[in-house]
């Protein structure tokens, strides 16, 4: 039996993998970008002196209205090149 996918169909899974589009804009993985590079947790209110990924996740919520899991913040910290220790 021969499976046929369009190109239609194909561009389609290139683009999105099979899942729904993101909400996460280009600006709003800069505005992460430029939060942990300058600015402290302790800036929002937090005791901490480093940003942790729940933190991230809580002022993604704030900022942008909309809740993102820690680990699809985990993965936005991928995409901009920042890498995480777990504590």
């Amino acid at each position: 039996m021969d499976i046929l996918i369009s190109r239609t169909s194909m561009v389609w899974m290139l683009d999105n993998h099979g899942g729904s589009v993101s909400t996460f804009t280009d600006e709003m993985l800069e505005d992460l970008r430029d939060t942990v590079l300058n600015k402290l947790p302790r800036d929002f209110g937090y005791l901490s002196a480093t940003w942790d990924i729940h933190m991230l996740s809580e002022y993604g919520y704030n900022t942008f209205g909309k809740e993102y899991s820690s680990e699809w913040i985990r993965q936005m910290q991928i995409k901009i090149e920042f890498s995480y220790k777990r504590g």
